[in-house]
């Protein structure tokens, strides 16, 4: 909340004045939200500041945030950002399923929230052939621990199935699509 109070001083005169231009609504974060979590109405609220002080990339209405995703941690009293909440929305249906993926090859390298990618299967077997089990699947998060790798991809409910069952028939790999991780 401090960081909230200190944006409405930001920029006040010698004499501690704010100016007296325009004011905009904008976000803010009120309690903190770890990233790959969906934000609720409860997480956000508003602030008025001067026109001049906000920046195009703050969000200006909490329903541009609410049932997405953070793609970063968000911090109490820190102004919202577009580049922070995820740029997709899951389709009421769908599923989030977490996938074993091939211990050696882990998990493509940067934060993999919000971005999409392809599941691929190798069986066992020297002439194995990998072959596609999902593609364009959009990858709510992933991590890499002592006990394997895992990501957790949003399916539609018809995919769920051969997600699963692909874990029994061989090792899974997630293929990030160009450019997306970071």
């Amino acid at each position: 909340m401090l960081a909230v109070l200190g944006l409405s001083r930001l920029g006040a005169g010698a004499e501690g004045r704010v100016p007296t231009a325009r004011r905009v609504i904008r976000v803010v974060a009120v309690r903190p939200v770890s990233a790959g979590a969906r934000i609720a109405a409860e997480d956000l609220g508003t602030v008025r500041l001067p026109a001049a002080w906000a920046s195009p990339h703050q969000l200006a209405d909490p329903a541009d945030a609410i049932g997405r995703r953070a793609a970063v941690a968000l911090v109490p009293g820190a102004p919202v950002m577009d580049a922070e909440v995820s740029a997709s929305t899951a389709p009421a249906d769908a599923r989030e399923v977490a996938i074993r993926l091939d211990a050696g090859a882990g998990i493509p390298a940067g934060d993999l929230a919000d971005v999409r990618g392809d599941l691929y299967l190798t069986p066992p077997g020297r002439s194995s052939r990998p072959r596609l089990v999902l593609a364009n699947a959009l990858v709510v998060s992933a991590r890499h621990d002592d006990s394997g790798s895992v990501a957790t991809l949003l399916l539609p409910p018809s995919a769920v199935a051969g997600a699963i069952a692909a874990e029994g028939e061989g090792s899974l790999r997630l293929v990030v699509r160009g450019g997306s991780a970071g």
